[in-house]
């Protein structure tokens, strides 16, 4: 098993990672609702994650997407994200979630930022889910996509 981590100096870059994504996610040529990895997915939550969405939330969430488990914390306005194991000791891994989502990527994506009813999505079979439903719709509340920019007039250069 190899395990992969950023050093220091590649953290660094993790603020215009995120920067690129929410500029990206702006173009008039960017095809919203379009399938996403789950590795992807999970990374589009930090980019797409609004502070003022979520206050006074606190909480911890599963995200298994095609087998992967992702944990995510929000916690006084920030946004961690883990894939692999929970960020706790082991003895403690089955209570680190309130709330558990199965989904794919697409469903998950269809959730937290096309804003689907969660219980349509429980009803069609799309997902199922484990724990505070509660905190897993306050957690999907608190991504939002940058509006795209309106297209330039012909002639215009590209930026």
């Amino acid at each position: 098993c190899r395990v992969y981590a950023l050093t220091p100096w590649g953290t660094e870059l993790e603020p215009a990672l995120r920067a690129l994504l929410k500029w990206g996610g702006r173009s008039p040529h960017f095809v919203r609702g379009r399938s996403l990895t789950a590795d992807a997915m999970a990374l589009s939550f930090k980019a797409m994650f609004q502070p003022a969405l979520a206050s006074g939330l606190s909480c911890r969430v599963t995200l298994v997407m095609h087998r992967y488990p992702y944990h995510i914390a929000i916690e006084q306005g920030r946004i961690a994200v883990a894939r692999g194991e929970p960020p706790c000791h082991p003895d403690q891994a089955a209570a680190w979630a309130g709330a558990t989502l199965y989904a794919e990527p697409r469903t998950v994506l269809h959730l937290a930022y096309a804003k689907h009813p969660l219980a349509e999505a429980l009803a069609a079979g799309h997902c199922r889910t484990e724990g505070d439903v509660e905190q897993l719709q306050r957690f999907l509340a608190c991504f939002e996509v940058p509006p795209p920019v309106t297209r330039a007039p012909a002639g215009a250069g590209l930026l």
